[in-house]
């Protein structure tokens, strides 16, 4: 999994999401999306910057499918950070023939048409 590719995108989701936010709320949106706890900072942009920077590489799979529970995000955003998890999961690959077999065995009419 593209780690720092993650930490990019979550940064500029977390670059939004704050101002969802008040204050007193930061705690506890670290703690549902699996954030170590926001420390001291001028603003609340800044906590939530830090705590991510000090979240280990390993929680950010946890911490991103956590954003994408609750949280309204743009299409691009939702499906880029959807795309780095897929990318890094385990998956059974397909061959290409029996892809093709499956395609030609179902009616897909009604959704063509």
């Amino acid at each position: 999994m593209d780690m720092a590719r993650l930490r990019g995108l979550l940064d500029s989701v977390l670059a939004a999401l704050y101002t969802r936010y008040t204050e007193k709320e930061l705690p506890a949106l670290c703690e549902r999306l699996g954030l170590p706890p926001p420390g001291a900072g001028s603003t609340k942009h800044e906590r939530l910057v830090a705590s991510l920077a000090a979240c280990p590489d390993g929680r950010l799979p946890t911490v991103a499918d956590a954003v994408l529970e609750p949280e309204k995000l743009g299409q691009a955003e939702r499906m880029a950070l959807q795309e780095v998890l897929c990318l890094g999961r385990h998956h059974v690959e397909i061959p290409s023939r029996t892809r093709r077999e499956l395609a030609r065995d179902f009616d897909l009419s009604d959704h063509l048409g």
